[in-house]
């Protein structure tokens, strides 16, 4: 079997290996990943909380949109400091709290985002940007710490995204200040899919690097929030490109200065520039696929929906386990794809063939076939593979797991 070169799509499953008997633990789907998130917005200031209060709006839509659009679970906490129930008051007690007790799975998402007035302090470490939360300080890379040494830090994709100042006072637009309001058009399905499942890592930006303002009115909201949520949306829903949150970051940083321009006479010479912290989020396996592979440009994306074993079968006259996958494949018709089974110990090390009969070119167990999709949209209800129990070469009592992978590139070419 040839390493796997391109896209892919994994389960994991648990089966426990007694005898020549195999007992397996429950069947497993493809769940769609939950985004666990917290908004803390500051919209209990007297002279900004307009401006809040809109950023957190965009915001709050940004996230319903990606869960109306079936891509996420939404797990949404807001924490606001105008509000009448004193649980919803921000503190850094309470944001720290709400981290470290997240549980999440691993293909989940955490979202932070904070929206209200920031400062510095130059003698704390690591720029010393701090979250003024009614007088009680929560600096950046407290909450940050907290983050990575959480439970949470575990998921398949970070974001902490602040729209506040960076100076060692903070500034207040005025009340009657008043922008041109941008429309935003929720409709980019693709889009949120491949920026809220098919990224892994930490997005860490933040509306103004050390030592600046960050500018927004009551219409428009923070420019930076109001510019990044833009920038989300404005590309088409389309399989022709895949959008990474690099790009979108970058097109946010444009508008913002768009926004600056268009009202110099109140920003003067005081600028803006939005500030991303260590490296952007990576695409994930599930996007890893050269486009010149797929018909006119376009991207295929298979969606395993479930996978469920029947154990002590027979083909010809050998014992195994059979293994049914369900799934689907877009915009692939014609193209050659692979279903293949990697299996492993309880630790994570391939298990080892010894006969070269069911192996990859390393020398690990697998099983797998190949197919052709007949349509531009291939719906496979019960695509299965059979792996005789004599090939997995152990006896006594065994824990192993294996991995199912939907993939293009070439097929196994020893089963």
């Amino acid at each position: 079997m040839k390493v796997i070169k391109r896209f892919s799509v994994f389960i994991v499953l648990i089966i426990v290996l007694l005898s020549s008997e195999v007992v397996f633990t429950p069947t497993a789907t493809a769940a769609k990943p939950t985004i666990h998130a917290l908004l803390v917005i500051m919209d209990g200031d007297p002279a900004n909380f307009k401006q809040y209060q809109q950023s957190a709006r965009w915001i709050r839509q940004l996230l319903r949109a990606v869960e109306n659009k079936d891509v996420c679970e939404l797990n949404l906490t807001t924490l606001r400091s105008n509000s009448n129930n004193r649980k919803e008051w921000p503190n850094p007690q309470r944001i720290l709290t709400w981290v470290r007790e997240l549980t999440p799975a691993s293909n989940d998402v955490i979202f932070i985002y904070y929206c209200g007035h920031g400062a510095r302090n130059p003698q704390a470490p690591e720029g010393g940007t701090y979250f003024d939360l009614t007088g009680a300080k929560l600096y950046r890379k407290d909450l940050v710490d907290t983050l990575k040494t959480s439970e949470a830090w575990g998921s398949r994709l970070k974001i902490l995204i602040t729209d506040t100042c960076g100076v060692d006072s903070s500034i207040k637009i005025p009340m009657g200040f008043l922008g041109t309001s941008a429309a935003v058009d929720y409709k980019a399905g693709k889009v949120y899919r491949q920026l809220f499942v098919e990224h892994t890592g930490f997005l860490h930006v933040t509306s103004a690097t050390e030592n600046e303002y960050s500018w927004g009115d009551s219409t428009n909201g923070g420019w930076f929030t109001n510019s990044l949520v833009r920038s989300i949306n404005s590309h088409p829903d389309s399989t022709r490109r895949f959008v990474g949150w690099n790009e979108v970051f970058a097109d946010a940083q444009e508008k913002v200065k768009e926004f600056l321009e268009q009202y110099w006479r109140i920003v003067g010479t005081r600028i803006q520039h939005p500030r991303h912290y260590g490296e952007f989020p990576q695409r994930t396996i599930l996007s890893l696929l050269n486009p010149n592979d797929a018909p006119n440009g376009l991207s295929a994306q298979p969606r395993v929906q479930k996978v469920w074993v029947d154990h002590n079968q027979y083909q010809d006259s050998v014992k195994g386990m059979r293994i049914h996958v369900k799934f689907e494949v877009d915009n692939f018709k014609g193209n050659q794809w692979s279903v293949n089974a990697y299996f492993y110990q309880k630790n994570g090390d391939p298990l080892k063939d010894t006969n070269q009969i069911y192996n990859t070119t390393s020398g690990n167990v697998a099983v797998g076939g190949s197919f052709r999709p007949g349509y531009v949209n291939t719906l496979y209800e019960d695509y299965s593979l059979f792996m005789p129990y004599q090939e997995l070469h152990l006896s006594g009592k065994h824990n192993l797991k294996f991995r199912i992978q939907v993939h293009t590139g070439n097929a196994a070419s020893k089963l």
